[in-house]
């Protein structure tokens, strides 16, 4: 049984997205690493090549984004990554989601299990967080599928089908792929952390899907707040239950490139994971 972790990310450094380390949450049970680089403006291909460098299981794809209504372009690169994946399953990272190093072993495992046992799916719940908070609303979403012929990702990543949408269940996005296990443990989504990076996170979702009223109603409303006089959390406000990899940036107020990131020596002793 292999895993293949996918990404898609356009201009993750301008936009505030801490995609390098959301890829090396996942990395450690993935025998395959799928980026789709989105033909970005800003350094975002240099850093996945210097990745790429240290980690040669990752292959960079790059499938151009384009103004959508509802996600098409997102879901078309996906959609591109499934097909070139080869493992018998799919896990999917989006760039502002994290997997805490406590976690992921146990994730393979029970991929493992679900393997063997028929399971297609398997979801989880989604934490929305700040530094400082988790919020108490939990959704729950599936990340990790079985490769199935006419696997199809709808609603930028956030729906798995084989074959045509369906309408969702209150608190789950529509994923359709049966049968799907539920497991506890959660992946950390975090939500507009960078001070500076907000509002060009929601210009950027606008563009993606720009019929989606919740996303246009969001970048409105930051629109009206000064985010350049707002700071960071102070140190000790920070929650220790964040996975480790990513607190280190929580006292900046754009995301920035760490260079201790690619070196699998600071990676293997900050996690406690075997980053080979």
């Amino acid at each position: 049984m292999k895993i293949s972790g996918i990404i898609s990310i356009k201009d993750g450094i301008y936009r505030g997205y801490p995609f390098l380390e959301a890829i090396l949450s996942a990395i450690p049970i993935c025998d395959e690493f799928l980026v789709n680089e989105a033909k970005s403006q800003d350094e975002t291909l240099s850093y996945l090549k210097k990745l790429k460098k240290v980690f040669p299981k990752i292959e960079i794809y790059q499938i151009p984004w384009y103004e959508s209504d509802y996600w098409e372009a997102l879901d078309e690169s996906i959609n591109f990554l499934i097909e070139k994946a080869k493992g018998d399953w799919i896990f999917e990272v989006q760039g502002d989601e994290i997997w805490h190093e406590k976690d992921i072993l146990k994730i393979k495992k029970i991929i493992e299990s679900a393997n063997e046992n028929g399971v297609n799916s398997i979801r989880q719940r989604c934490l929305d967080c700040s530094w400082t908070n988790i919020d108490s609303y939990v959704y729950k979403n599936v990340r990790i599928v079985r490769k199935i012929p006419g696997l199809k990702s709808y609603w930028g990543g956030d729906d798995f089908h084989i074959g045509n949408c369906s309408s969702p269940r209150e608190g789950y996005t529509s994923h359709n792929v049966p049968p799907e296990l539920e497991i506890d443990i959660p992946f950390y989504h975090l939500h507009r952390v960078f001070l500076q990076n907000v509002i060009l996170q929601d210009e950027g979702c606008a563009f993606l899907a720009r019929k989606n009223l919740e996303r246009i109603q969001a970048l409105e409303r930051n629109k009206k707040i000064d985010w350049q006089k707002m700071t960071p959390p102070k140190i000790e406000e920070v929650l220790d239950s964040l996975p480790t990899i990513v607190k280190g940036l929580s006292q900046e107020k754009k995301y920035k490139v760490r260079e201790e990131i690619f070196d699998k020596k600071w990676l293997s002793k900050t996690t406690g994971l075997k980053y080979k």
